[in-house]
């Protein structure tokens, strides 16, 4: 009879995230306590976001950008005591509001600043969007309809036309 082992092909930054995550449930005592379950860790190409923390069909997970750990390491503790406080907000309260006074309020007790955690660039964009006038410019992921069609649309800072292009 032939044994089939499983093989994991995890990176070892992911490793070292999940035994971090476990490490800040374990020794947090309010986390610890109020912690009803455990949200499975998840990881994501996700560009947009660094962490989120959801609940589908009876299932909580805390999904973590894989680009986060890449460009931030040093941010990852944050986000994920960040999001278990969504956890822990969404399992004592019905419908809490995201960054609500609950949250905020469960935020405190696991000793972390009530506030998001991050503003940054997770990923390199694909498209730029420009100001004719002022210069303003901002980055777009997606060929989105301001990308697209850029004559319809006007700058957020100046109101004047803005152009598209493919970043560099």
């Amino acid at each position: 009879m032939v044994q089939i082992q499983e093989q994991t092909n995890e990176p070892n930054n992911q490793k070292q995230t999940k035994k971090l995550y476990n490490q800040i449930i374990e020794q947090n005592n309010y986390i610890k306590e109020n912690l009803e379950t455990t949200p499975a860790l998840k990881f994501s190409d996700m560009k947009r976001q660094a962490g989120k923390y959801r609940k589908q069909a009876g299932r909580e997970e805390i999904v973590i950008s894989t680009n986060l750990f890449e460009k931030y390491p040093e941010k990852v503790e944050n986000i994920l005591k960040h999001k278990i406080g969504h956890a822990i907000t969404h399992q004592k309260y019905i419908n809490p509001q995201s960054h609500g006074f609950r949250w905020k309020k469960v935020m405190r007790k696991i000793g972390q600043k009530p506030e998001r955690t991050h503003s940054l660039q997770l990923a390199d964009f694909n498209y730029i969007i420009e100001c004719k006038d002022c210069g303003f410019s901002d980055g777009r992921y997606r060929k989105s309809k301001i990308v697209k069609h850029p004559e319809k649309a006007r700058c957020p800072k100046c109101g004047g036309n803005v152009k598209s292009r493919e970043a560099a």
